[in-house]
């Protein structure tokens, strides 16, 4: 705890006690020391409100002369008192990574000489204030990943000192302001992973020191403004998952003679700019298709861009011969053309390519051999990874590595059913791991990880037979925490197949794993291939083994739900609703890392969503505590899992459509 006493020291000008494991409130006699200048508390586990609370007409003065307030990394709590609008020194505000709910204040709006504020990864709520306009000198303001929304306010754009600004991941939406393009100084624009649409703004065309600009998975459509070649300094452009996008490619990109790396989605015409090739620092050029409409070939330019690293160019519709000037990346390590209509010979060049770790040729059109010269790249372990589509490219260097080709089931016996699990890696396969695991025992059908680096890109196929009655479920997980697909890291899948049938796929998840019941997993009422939601689960969970469920009658199914809380039970309350109406209900509890159990009999015949909150948004593990939760149906597990980000998971079962 950190003792009351300090607020006795009047003389106290700096106070620093961040990185410890102080617990408890914040001493509301603190901000009121009459020297203090600079409060530095973070990376704490502190508790309870700002303390503000005993800041008076009287005392403001003292309050006032706060320049540096850092609370951030703590578990703080309440909203943002109105009261900080008196805090006229500040320079800079962290109060990020807390539990801090409520909207932000308007009194923010004045603090005129504030320069930081960082208030991420919080709870708050609402939109932002239009007094932010007031801020005039600020030159940063980080307000990712909380529950803010609405529209940016136009007043963003009197805020000409701003240097970054970090709106990514929340609930933003309607247009940008074409006001933002009068921040001239702006460095860094984060905008990623809202529902901000329409157009971009030719006014981005003005922020000529703009090194940084992410704004993907929004909504925006149209076409990408030629302005952006004005962009002299930009470093990164990362516009993907914009499915919006569309039109031709501007040639004006070639003017980003900075450009580092670019990342682009949509629905594209035209054909790659040939300008692309002048620009000599770029390192990963990303640009996937959605429907295939690109024309012309792979710019023979691209040869010129001796920084490439990475060049992936997927699922656009691209024809014509492979450019043999490829041949000259000399730094290129790899390169994914999958989806496209590249036809005629590979060629030969590519044999020069000796820093090449993987290279991906699938889905094409290509014939003939794969060239001696680049199977010598495979018998040096240069090319790790290589994959064509054998069936149309003869080649004496592929046999472990060709396209997947799909064979028919394995012969089962009348007693089992054929499971197939079609796995299609990312760049990152290092992150991923899977596994088909029977609910009741626990017993292993399939699994897979442990994969490295140059297994990136290829795909995986994998075979089991399994008893007709079992109820399986298939896991996989992303150590990152994005998926598989598609956050710049290529379109990575998975599909698991029954009898020859594709009963789920996926690839793209927010969230550290994913767990998809298949087969008998659901009561003998359910409709015939009816499967159960994805699941949210902690990588340390396992499914629970069987357990003897509660008698119900002929026209019911036994339902039991498993808590355990974890050191904060008062953000945990779940709800099981039937048909719409509430059947059973629990929290928020009041014993942290205690388990609970609910036994229930629900209608076979009905629509059961089972929903778990957590108020604070951090799940029930890992971050305080190992908690975690349980949904049993019939004695065999639905879901399980502990570890999310959002506040709440849903998961309908039953006859829901």
């Amino acid at each position: 705890f950190i003792p009351t006493e300090l607020g006795l020291l009047t003389s106290l000008v700096r106070l620093t006690i961040n990185e410890n494991r102080l617990e408890g409130p914040i001493p509301s006699q603190l901000p009121l020391l009459p020297a203090l200048t600079h409060l530095a508390l973070g990376d704490n586990i502190l508790s309870g409100n700002i303390p503000f609370q005993n800041v008076t007409t009287e005392n403001q003065f003292f309050f006032g002369q706060l320049q540096d307030f850092d609370v951030s990394h703590n578990f703080i709590s309440g909203a943002i008192p109105t009261e900080i609008g008196l805090m006229s020194s500040a320079r800079s505000i962290a109060l990020n990574q807390n539990r801090l709910t409520g909207m932000i204040p308007s009194q923010v709006g004045n603090i005129l000489k504030l320069e930081e504020l960082s208030i991420s990864l919080t709870s708050v709520t609402g939109s932002i204030p239009s007094e932010f306009g007031l801020l005039t000198g600020i030159e940063s303001i980080f307000l990712e990943n909380t529950d803010l929304a609405g529209e940016l306010p136009s007043e963003l754009g009197i805020l000409t000192s701003l240097k970054e600004l970090n709106f990514a991941k929340n609930s933003f939406e309607g247009p940008l302001p074409t006001e933002i393009g009068l921040l001239v100084k702006l460095k860094s624009f984060d905008l990623g992973g809202n529902s901000v649409s329409g157009e971009l703004p030719s006014e981005m065309g003005m922020l000529q020191n703009l090194e940084v600009l992410s704004a993907s998975k929004n909504q925006f459509s149209g076409s990408i403004p030629t302005e952006i070649g004005k962009l002299a300094f930009l470093e990164t452009l990362s516009l993907s998952e914009n499915l919006g996008i569309r039109g031709a490619l501007p040639t004006e990109i070639g003017l980003m003679t900075n450009a580092e790396s670019i990342a682009l989605s949509g629905t594209f015409t035209g054909s790659i700019p040939s300008q692309i090739g002048a620009l000599s620092k770029l390192a990963n050029l990303i640009i996937s298709g959605s429907s295939q409409t690109l024309t012309g070939q792979v710019p023979t330019e691209i040869g010129l861009a001796a920084s490439l690293v990475t060049l992936v160019l997927p699922f656009n519709g691209l024809s014509g011969s492979l450019p043999s000037e490829i041949g000259l990346l000399e730094n290129l390590e790899l390169m994914f053309l999958i989806g496209n209509k590249i036809s005629g010979l590979i060629p030969s060049e590519l044999g020069m390519l000796t820093a090449l770790r993987q290279m991906h040729l699938g889905s094409n059109k290509l014939t003939g051999a794969v060239p001696g010269e680049v199977c010598l790249l495979r018998s040096e372990e240069e090319l790790l990874n290589f994959a064509v589509d054998c069936l149309a490219v003869a080649c004496n260097c592929c046999s472990d590595s060709c396209s997947p080709n799909i064979q028919p089931t394995s012969e089962c016996n009348a007693d089992e059913i054929s499971v197939q699990v079609v796995l299609a890696l990312d760049q990152k396969p290092t992150d991923t791991n899977w596994s088909l695991i029977d609910s009741a025992s626990g017993q292993t059908y399939l699994e897979g990880g442990s994969y490295v680096q140059s297994d990136a890109f290829t795909s995986i196929v994998e075979s089991s037979c399994i008893p007709s009655v079992s109820c399986a479920f298939f896991q996989i997980q992303d150590s990152s925490g994005n998926g598989i697909c598609c956050e710049d890291y290529g379109r990575g899948s998975y599909k698991v197949l029954m009898n020859g049938i594709e009963i789920v796929e996926g690839g793209e998840f927010e969230f550290m794993s994913e767990q998809i019941g298949v087969n008998a997993c659901l009561s003998s009422s359910s409709p015939t291939g009816s499967i159960p939601p994805t699941a949210s689960i902690a990588p340390s969970i396992s499914p629970a083994p069987t357990f003897i469920p509660p008698e119900c009658n002929d026209e019911s199914v036994s339902v039991r739900v498993e808590i355990t809380t974890d050191e904060y039970p008062e953000d945990n309350k779940w709800e099981l609703l039937v048909d719409g109406a509430i059947v059973s209900e629990a929290g928020p509890y009041s014993e942290a890392e205690s388990s609970f159990v609910s036994d229930l009999c629900v209608p076979l015949d009905s629509c059961i969503v089972f929903t778990i909150h957590d108020e604070y948004g951090d799940g029930l593990c890992c971050t305080s505590g190992e908690g975690g939760y349980a949904l049993f149906v019939g004695g065999k597990i639905i879901a399980s899992g502990g570890e999310f980000a959002a506040k709440e998971e849903s998961y309908p079962f039953g006859t829901c459509s």
